[in-house]
Formats: C-alpha cells, structure tokens, sequence
C-alpha cells in the first residue's frame, strides 16, 4: 500500500512538473481572464449604491470589498467549460487514451488546474486586495493574506472536483446538459456569487453550510474580511471536502472504466 501511494505521488509529481514546463512561457491567459473583472466589479458597486441611495440598510464598503474578492475567484478557471470537455472525451471514447498511457485522466487534468491556478491567484489576488484595502480602509496583514490564497486554492480544487463529477456521470447519463445547468446555478447560488450568503433567508443559508460550494468561493472571502474568523473553521472542512469528492470521483470514475470494459468484451 505504502509503495503504491510512493509510486502515485511520484506520478503526480511529474505531471505537475510537465504542466509547469508548458506553463512556464509568458502567458496571457491571466489578464484576458481579468478584462471583464473591472466592469462586473464596477455594475456591482454601482448597484449597491443605487440601493444605499434608496435607503437600503447595508454596509456598502463591505460589500464592495466582498465582490471585489468573490469575483477574482469566481474566475479562476474555466469550470463549466471543463466539464463540457470531459463529457465529450468521455462520450467519444478518448478517456481510453489515459488507461493505455498509465496516466490518470483525474490525475491529469488537476495536476495541469494547479498550476494554472497557482499562476492565476499569484498575480490576481492582489489586484482584489488593493481594492478591498481602498474600500475598508484596513491595515494588510500578512497572516490573513497567507491564510486567504490558502483557502482560495482549496476551495478552487473543491469547485474543480465537483465538476469533475459532472463529467464523470457522463459514463451513465451521456451528454447531459440539464445537469450543468443545475451544478451551474447551484454554485451561483451558494457559493455567494449573486449575493452574500449571510444576506439569504435564514433556513436557505443554514442549508448552504451543508454544501461544498459554501466552502469553495464563500469561506474564504468571509475568511479575510471577517476580523473574528479563525483558519482551521474554514480550512478542516474544506479538507475534508476535498478529500471526499476526490475519493467519490475516484470510485465512480473506475466504476464507469470498468463498466465500458465489460460492455466491450
């Protein structure tokens, strides 16, 4: 066992390392990802300010410091676009390429979402924290900062194996676009892209706790705006998130491998 997990780690190395050595040219990637972030940015301060004008009872300073965040994660990586493209490979047979390689399809593909999401949150991030920092008014810490690209790379893995799954389901469900539509609108939903979960009704954002999303986008935003939140509540649960869908996708993607094997012997 203790070999086997060497030999995956090792494996898993490599790829890192191969998708590092095809990432490691200059690449524009990042800024085209953040042209559109001034003016979703900008239509959301524009919004709540509408609202403050008519009376609304809110903290617009923190919520523009919220979106200022919510957004540059939201836009880490192509998820849904990602999904698509594992259903196709899959429906087309092309998965059967990682079986004959040695190489994990699952393994593949988050190895190459590390890194450029790694690259990603380098340079972005503190594009967000200049804004919040302009907005609040407070001090940058070091800890908190350290602590928040932590959280935002789990939660990244978090959003990326769930749509993981979707792709995977394509060994029963074929090409299923109803299912991305839902995953879609339940990230949208309760990860606090639309609005703060803290501003849901109550029993809607009890129910958000229970759901990986929360921890995805949400918990680390509140993370570092949030001056009485502590590390460990968002990272534990997050862990363990993670651990459980890779495992599940795990499971389910050898199910689906060894069911196409069986329907072609």
């Amino acid at each position: 066992m203790a070999g086997n997990l060497k030999i995956y780690w090792r494996v898993f190395g490599q790829l890192l390392r191969l998708h590092v050595n095809e990432f490691s040219t200059f690449r524009f990637d990042t800024f085209t990802k953040l042209v559109g972030y001034p003016l979703q940015l900008g239509m959301m301060v524009a919004l709540w300010a509408l609202l403050k004008q008519q009376g609304a009872a809110i903290d617009e300073h923190y919520l523009y410091a919220y979106y200022a965040l919510i957004y540059i994660l939201a836009n880490q990586y192509p998820f849904m676009r990602l999904a698509i493209h594992l259903q196709q490979v899959i429906t087309n047979g092309n998965h059967l390429k990682y079986i004959l390689s040695g190489v994990g399809m699952i393994e593949d593909h988050l190895a190459e979402f590390l890194v450029k999401v790694c690259w990603y949150n380098l340079l972005s991030i503190p594009i967000a924290l200049v804004f919040v920092h302009a907005f609040t008014g407070t001090p940058f810490e070091a800890s908190k900062i350290a602590g928040f690209y932590l959280t935002a790379l789990i939660g990244g893995v978090v959003v990326f194996l769930i749509w993981l799954l979707v792709a995977i389901a394509t060994f029963w469900l074929v090409i299923n676009r109803g299912l991305v539509s839902l995953v879609f609108a339940l990230q949208a939903l309760f990860t606090g892209t639309l609005v703060p979960l803290s501003m849901l009704p109550e029993g809607l954002a009890m129910v958000s706790r229970y759901t990986p999303f929360f921890y995805a986008l949400y918990a680390p935003v509140d993370y570092y705006l949030n001056p009485a939140s502590h590390l460990l509540d968002v990272l534990v649960p997050q862990v363990a998130w993670v651990l459980a869908l890779f495992v599940l996708c795990r499971a389910l993607y050898n199910k689906g491998i060894h069911e196409t094997h069986a329907a072609m012997v």
